[in-house]
């Protein structure tokens, strides 16, 4: 996911208030969740939250509630469209620090 530049920007375009989950964390969740082919956030209620947990770097993963408040927030304070633009521009070019 880092090598893919999922990261790229974050800080840049999103962010979350102080607390447990970063936003980093719920991107990692996220693309955890996307390569188990788990496809909504109810899924996660059927594995041990510790286990994708440790993938995550984190003692848990967060609750369904909890992970479906902070994707809220994320799409309401951020910029996520400006941050899937960047994105899109440096697969585009191939590279993570392709410039313009």
């Amino acid at each position: 996911m880092c090598a893919n530049g999922l990261l790229s920007g974050l800080d840049k375009h999103l962010s979350l208030p102080k607390g447990f989950y970063s936003a980093m964390h719920i991107l990692i969740v996220l693309g955890s969740m996307a390569l188990a082919r788990i496809r909504r956030p109810e899924g996660l209620r059927h594995l041990p939250p510790g286990e994708l947990g440790k993938v995550v770097g984190l003692d848990r993963v967060p609750e369904v509630s909890t992970l479906r408040d902070k994707i809220a927030v994320l799409a309401e304070q951020g910029s996520p469209r400006e941050w899937m633009l960047d994105l899109s521009r440096q697969w585009m070019c191939g590279v993570p620090t392709c410039s313009n």
